[in-house]
Parts: structure tokens; sequence; C-alpha cells
């Protein structure tokens, strides 16, 4: 009743909503008192350098895409017919663009630093590739912290258009390269020492391990494939990023992949694995892979 005054809402409804929240996990109720959980609140609190609350509503938009005909679907078996509404190509870029910064300030900056400051490799890399790595923030990032360090992004041309402008307003377009390209066709580079691979294998074609094969050239013998992505399991469906992508995957439009399925792909491709293991995150858990291309 309280917060409800403060914030001139429906007592009644504002309840409702809080209990709900706690049902979700968000938040706590003690003793009659309604508390956001801490590890949330960088994250869920508007003001805060790291909320996410436009890309909650974003992906909530996303995701709930093409549900209108999933009797259909369920019906005919067919759902194929709705995959240009999941397309990339078919989402307002700049909108797309610019939720994705959001979600890189408030987690992808911390989670390219954190996975990648602990190797050592990353003390003696002089070249990395940010992969389909959206506007470029965690790329930029990296290059601010090493002065040393020459960073490629290598990203679609509308979302290229995008970054250059977080690259020159930084500086640093001396040091971090815009290239503008679809992974599955065009040149990558090559001779990087690491790829980092964030959250940007979902749109393989024709099918994961292809992607990886020409990525394996891409690396420098002796070099880095840093992996960073979700990883279902499938004994246990309720997980948050197997109903998120629910519908992107009915539609085919968007992979989901099993825990193992990106460390086996790699290794597959030929790269050998030195560390799969599980993290987690304010988006729930997520698999980290980090891969070696043998000397030749």
């Amino acid at each position: 009743t309280e917060l409800a005054k403060r914030l001139t809402l429906d007592p009644g409804t504002c309840d409702h909503t809080l209990q709900a929240l706690v049902g979700l996990g968000f938040v706590d109720l003690e003793n009659g008192l309604y508390c956001m959980r801490p590890q949330y609140v960088g994250y869920l609190v508007s003001d805060t350098d790291r909320s996410l609350n436009e890309v909650i509503r974003y992906l909530a938009r996303r995701s709930h895409r093409g549900l209108d005909s999933l009797r259909d679907a369920l019906v005919s078996g067919t759902t194929r017919v709705h995959q240009a509404e999941f397309s990339i190509k078919q989402i307002e870029w700049s909108e797309a663009c610019a939720e994705i910064a959001i979600y890189q300030k408030a987690l992808g900056i911390h989670w390219a630093h954190t996975v990648l400051s602990k190797l050592e490799d990353f003390v003696t890399c002089r070249h990395l590739l940010d992969l389909s790595g959206g506007p470029g923030l965690c790329g930029i990032y990296l290059a601010e912290q090493r002065s040393d360090l020459q960073v490629t992004l290598f990203e679609l041309p509308k979302t290229i258009e995008f970054a250059k402008g977080y690259v020159e307003a930084k500086g640093l377009a001396d040091r971090v390269r815009l290239i503008a390209g679809d992974y599955n066709r065009d040149v990558i580079g090559s001779s990087y020492d690491i790829v980092w691979a964030s959250m940007c294998f979902y749109f393989a074609e024709p099918d994961l391990e292809a992607l990886l094969a020409r990525l394996y050239h891409c690396v420098k013998p002796g070099g880095l494939i840093v992996s960073f992505h979700e990883g279902i399991d499938a004994s246990s469906l309720g997980e948050p990023q197997f109903i998120r992508r629910f519908m992107p995957s009915l539609w085919n439009a968007q992979k989901l992949f099993e825990k193992r399925e990106v460390s086996q792909a790699l290794r597959s491709s030929g790269f050998e694995i030195e560390e799969h293991r599980q993290v987690e995150t304010a988006i729930g858990p997520m698999m980290i892979d980090i891969c070696r291309r043998p000397l030749d």
C-alpha cells in the first residue's frame, strides 16, 4: 500500500504484480515487506548504468512474434513460413543495435573482459576478432584496456554503420578495424590471435559446423576461439533460455544449442577443447568454450 501511494498506483494491482515478481524469484517477501533481490538491483532499476529494462522489453516483443500463428503450426506442422518475421533483416536496425548496445554495457563487456583477461593468451594477444559483435562495445572496451591491441569487428553492413559512431567517439579508428559482411559467405580475415564469439552463432548456415570450419582458417595456428553462448539442458526445458528462444527457434529463424553442442562442433571442426564450463549470469547460465587451433 505504501509503495502504491508513493508511485500513484492502484493498491490491488500493485500487490498482485509484486506477488508475481515473488513467484518469478525477482523479489522476496518478508514480514509483509517486498524487497528486490540484490543480484537483480543493478539490472532492473531504471537509473543504473547496467539497467536491462529496455532490453527486456525488446526481447519480449521479439520473443512473442508469431504467437498468433502457433495453432496453425501445431495443426499443419509448417513452421518455416514465419521465418521472415524473426529475420534480423526485418528488424528496425537502429532499435536492434541500440538494444544490443544496452545489453553490452550491462553484461557483455563484463563477461568479455572477465573471460578473456584471465587467459595467458590474452596477455600476448595482438589481434583480436570480435565476431558478429553488434555495435562493438565489447571490442572497443578491450582495445581501451590494451594500447597494443588491434581489434577487428566483423558484422553485417548496417550494424557496422552503427558501430562506426562508437569507434569514432572513442577515438579508436586506428586500432579498431570494421569489416562489413555475412560471416557465412564473406571474407572474415585471418591470423587472429583470439576470436571472441559471444551469442553470435544462431544464424550459421547451412549449419554450425560449416561456419566453424570457416573460422578455423581465421585463427592463426596456436590461436584461440572463445565461445560464449547459452546451452540448453534437454532434461530441463523450463530453463529461461529455452522459454525466451522458443518462438524464434520454432520458426527456424534462430538456432537453439544444447549444452555440449557448440563444443562438439568446435572439436569436429579441428579445434582442441581446452576448457568447457558453465557460468551463472543475470540472464541465466551460459557456456564458455575455450578452444585452440593446433599448430601446423
